[in-house]
């Protein structure tokens, strides 16, 4: 994932004609939640999250880094988090400057100070072999910054190592199970514990050397002393553990179990260690694939960690929601009173209001005492719809002012412990209080158009506005998983609160597969609307409307089944799931496409036939996955803004309309480059300004995205050989210090 920034907020910048216009993101424009105005609105939601404390600016308190893994390896979200609380307070910004600052992250992350230098690194799952554990330590200062450094062990490979008969091998880790990275044995180094060991269903325990040996922390030096820390098992299909487990390797190296634990078990498991009871051992707090609670196990080992006691109802004396599934543990201080909190997130499914917070009430220090609070970590701060938001600009109510809504693929909603909740799905409305230069959203309904409780209809419901019939109101036509279209009539008059009737079928039969995301717009422009519809397959199909301007006819089979030859699917994966809408741009007719993996392009000379031209990639990550587009002036200068939804159910806010000449923009602090002679033949040179090296990167990519050159840039000067290059159109990126600028180059042997 590229992360991109500039100053406190994100600015994309590209040229063409002599000037850059910029999209940039705002965090300022104010969304109330049925009362109160939201803290962080526009940080994109939260489905699965793992939370991390650091100190992101040096201040010597403790932030927070939330991190989700992303459908796909190599994606995922990093969200940042800076904490502006006093103590007993829970106040944290987000702050996406930072996102640059961190390396890429491969499955999962933790956050543990391994060196003893009072910052904590970074651990992840190794890029060199997916099974075992990379390490990039912490090197902030006042005047680097935050800056991430990757530690290679002795052989040059990016995992921890251990001692084995043959050498040394990897400490196994895996894409799925998260390993804790803590002082276990309180001897003052860090030891590693996780699964994936040689006993399945059970933990490994390795233990660091550092103290023993007189070493610094920073050795990085472990020998695995257990097989089976705690001496417990996870039981397969229930949240429950057997305890008096023992592993060990008989002849012929396969394994032997002394209880009736299976052989075979596929249970994925998180698991949080933390002394409940003040008596200098870890006891645990475990998650499994299936569970709905967390599994506490009381440590009454003495010499030997050895756990003794289980209860699915943690905390005994307060009660917390059931949620969906897969509930992980996070120990850490949130509201700054310097005693650790516990969060209880899910790990697989999202909840509509998941994210539980535990406060921590003891005076003691040392046995914690953890009540559930009203309020939700985080989630209820942002917009949150559920799993996948499909945003849309539509002033359903006439008056001026546009409206955002909002549809989802569902969200689910925990009733009670034990009990299994409920899914509601539907279109969310924030209708827009402010004023047409000042947009303010609030939310009026969770169920715009009774979506809910329509039988057959499954989302994301992504939806397009506009007057179908001819008779002076705008229609809805809705996009569902099924592939399908429905047509929402309005049936209130010119300009008067939208009222639309439910559909009666699917619209004029057209199925463009799975996952329809469909814009009413006249691409002929024959003053008829047209269909667009993107797919999950990454294309997007044009349906021509060959009717009239109040009776509209659309054949089921697509005009243009490809059209701009755009296929965002990404190799080795079926889905691509592409979500268009055109706009005009200063009277330049542009496409924002969204995609499944992450990256949002906009495509220039455009039209019914033949291939779009890529202008720019606007995101690459830095905003999640599976992103959908929406395009409305909110703020009415003129000028398109953008919001975008993402699968975390949030809502990312981006808003255009200042210019900065090209000349200018060599006179600013904003990395730039220049790239001749264009037209090339062989050797394309580039000269780079203002570069940062620690985080600068050039790339090339074709006319219909493909990365097809990459680099990262340490001069002023490079050359880069175009030979085996095809005649062609090519888009030169440059990033560097957050900032990204491309230059579209011609190709010519």
């Amino acid at each position: 994932m590229k992360k991109l920034f500039v100053f406190a907020l994100f600015l994309f910048a590209f040229r063409s004609a002599g000037v850059a216009q910029a999209f940039v993101r705002i965090d300022t424009v104010q969304v109330i939640d049925s009362v109160l105005p939201l803290k962080n609105p526009w940080a994109g939601g939260l489905n699965y999250p793992t939370f991390w404390p650091i100190d992101l600016n040096g201040d010597n308190i403790m932030d927070l880094v939330v991190y989700e893994p992303g459908l796909m390896p190599g994606h995922y979200r990093l969200m940042p988090f800076l904490n502006a609380g006093d103590s007993g307070q829970v106040a944290y910004t987000y702050a996406p400057k930072y996102i640059s600052t961190f390396p890429d992250i491969y499955a999962w992350l933790v956050m543990y100070d391994y060196n003893c230098d009072g910052k904590n690194d970074l651990f992840c799952l190794s890029k060199d072999c997916s099974c075992g554990i990379a390490v990039f330590r912490n090197d902030y200062s006042p005047g680097t910054g935050l800056k991430f450094t990757p530690v290679l062990n002795k052989n040059g490979q990016d995992y921890l190592l251990q001692p084995a008969s043959f050498g040394e091998t990897n400490i196994p880790a895996n894409s799925v199970s998260i390993p804790v990275l803590q002082d276990v044995d309180n001897d003052g180094d860090m030891d590693v514990v996780g699964w994936g060991g040689n006993c399945p269903t059970m933990l490994s325990y390795f233990k660091g050397l550092a103290v023993e040996n007189g070493w610094s922390c920073d050795s990085l030096r472990f020998q695995q002393v257990s097989d089976n820390w705690g001496h417990f098992a996870l039981n397969p299909g229930t949240n429950a553990a057997t305890f008096g487990t023992t592993c060990r390797m008989a002849e012929g190296g396969s394994l032997n179990w002394d209880t009736g634990i299976t052989r075979h078990d596929d249970t994925i498991s998180c698991i949080c260690l933390y002394d409940q009871d003040g008596d200098g051992d870890k006891d645990a707090l475990v998650g499994g694939n299936n569970d709905k609670n967390v599994l506490y196990l009381h440590n009454g080992g003495v010499l030997n960690d050895s756990m003794d006691y289980q209860d699915i109802h943690w905390p005994v004396y307060t009660v917390g929601d059931s949620l969906v599934s897969f509930p992980c543990a996070y120990h850490l201080d949130v509201d700054n009173d310097e005693k650790k909190d516990m969060i209880i997130s899910p790990h697989s499914v999202n909840d509509f209001r998941g994210i539980q917070y535990f406060k921590n009430t003891d005076i003691a220090l040392d046995t914690p005492i953890f009540i559930k609070q009203p309020q939700t970590f985080l989630q209820e701060e942002m917009i949150d719809v559920g799993t996948i938001s499909a945003p849309q600009v539509f002033d359903y109510d006439c008056d001026g002012l546009p409206d955002l809504l909002i549809g989802n693929n569902f969200c689910h909603v925990p009733l009670a412990v034990d009990s299994p909740g409920i899914n509601q799905k539907g279109i969310v409305l924030y209708k827009n209080i402010g004023t047409a230069k000042v947009p303010k959203f609030k939310l009026m309904t969770r169920d715009f158009a009774g979506l809910n409780g329509l039988n057959g209809l499954t989302g994301p419901f992504a939806s397009t506005f506009g007057d179908i019939d001819g008779d002076g109101d705008p229609d809805m036509i809705v996009g569902s998983s099924d592939g399908r279209l429905y047509l929402f009539t309005n049936t209130a008059g010119s300009c008067s609160p939208a009222n639309f009737l439910p559909p009666f079928g699917s619209y004029m039969s057209i199925d463009v597969g799975q996952f329809s995301v469909p814009q009413l717009y006249d691409l002929d422009h024959d003053g008829k609307l047209d269909l667009i519809v993107g797919n999950q397959a990454g294309v997007i199909k044009y349906f021509h409307n060959s009717g009239t301007a109040t009776v509209p006819a659309f054949s089921s089979a697509a005009t243009n089944d490809t059209l701009g030859g755009i296929v965002t699917r990404v190799p080795g994966y079926t889905s691509g799931q592409a979500s268009p809408v055109f706009y005009n741009d200063s009277g330049i007719e542009k496409l924002a496409v969204g995609t499944y993996g992450g990256r949002l392009y906009i495509y220039d000379n455009t039209g019914t036939t033949g291939n779009y031209h890529l202008a720019d990639v606007l995101i690459d990550g830095e905003e999640g996955q599976n992103l959908i587009p929406a395009i409305g002036d909110i703020n009415n200068d003129g000028h398109p803004d953008m919001f975008i939804g993402n699968t975390s159910g949030g809502m990312s806010l981006f808003m255009n309309g200042f210019m900065i000449g090209v000349n200018e923009l060599h006179k600013t602090v904003l990395p730039s480059f220049d790239a001749y002679p264009n037209p090339v033949q062989d050797e394309l040179h580039l000269a780079f300004y203002h570069l940062e090296k620690m985080h600068a990167h050039f790339e090339i990519l074709n006319s219909i995205g493909q990365t097809v050159y990459s680099t990262a840039i340490n001069e002023n000067k490079l050359i880069v050989s175009l030979r085996e290059f095809t005649n062609g159109i090519y888009l030169a990126r440059f990033e560097s210090a957050g900032n990204a600028q491309s230059i579209k180059i011609i190709v010519r042997h």
